[in-house]
């Protein structure tokens, strides 16, 4: 067996150019090969369905007005993507309460993706979290929120788009956030 540190002589390896390399070296390809704060992680190493799109919807721009403080709006729609909203602050992340619609439309205007729950099975409770928690960025992140009266069925909304689920299929989420997750009007590209 041969020992490096043998066949190298004593200068190269102590020279502290040799070792910045080496931490330069290891630092990089760290960055290309470990996840970057969840932006392109999958939970449970999913990968996209292929024919969710023909179940998305497009939905006419009702604009992006802000309302003026204390003024509402009244929705024609249980899952507006569009529309006069509140210009305020919003959280990212999991939410046991329903959220306003107008606070929802704001986050959607960032580029923000939000699932509409009411009473899934633990098991996609869990599902749910994990995507609040993968993506927290208020550019492109993930809000889950409680809506009563779906039952077992989960919507998604992005910026005038809308996936109605009858029950949770992770192949349809994950496409579906990875389709327009950061895409909003205020930053449509990402």
């Amino acid at each position: 067996m041969v020992n490096a540190s043998n066949s190298l002589p004593k200068s190269i390896l102590a020279s502290p150019f040799i070792w910045l390399a080496v931490v330069i070296i290891a630092i990089g390809t760290g960055y290309v090969f470990w996840p970057s704060g969840g932006e392109n992680k999958i939970p449970g190493g999913l990968i996209p369905g292929k024919n969710v799109t023909s179940k998305i919807n497009t939905i006419p721009s009702a604009g992006a007005t802000h309302l003026r403080s204390g003024e509402k709006f009244s929705y024609p729609d249980s899952y507006p993507t569009s529309g006069p909203h509140e210009d305020a602050d919003f959280n990212t992340g999991f939410h046991k309460k329903p959220l306003p619609p107008t606070r929802i439309v704001h986050a959607l205007e960032h580029g923000n993706i939000v699932l509409h729950y009411d009473e899934p099975s633990a098991e996609v409770m869990t599902s749910l979290r994990q995507w609040a928690v993968l993506y927290t960025n208020p550019w492109s992140g993930v809000i889950v929120t409680r809506k009563p009266g779906l039952g077992k069925s989960i919507v998604l909304t992005a910026w005038t788009k809308r996936l109605t689920l009858p029950s949770y299929e992770k192949t349809a989420v994950t496409k579906f956030i990875h389709s327009f997750r950061g895409r909003g009007p205020k930053r449509p590209k990402r």
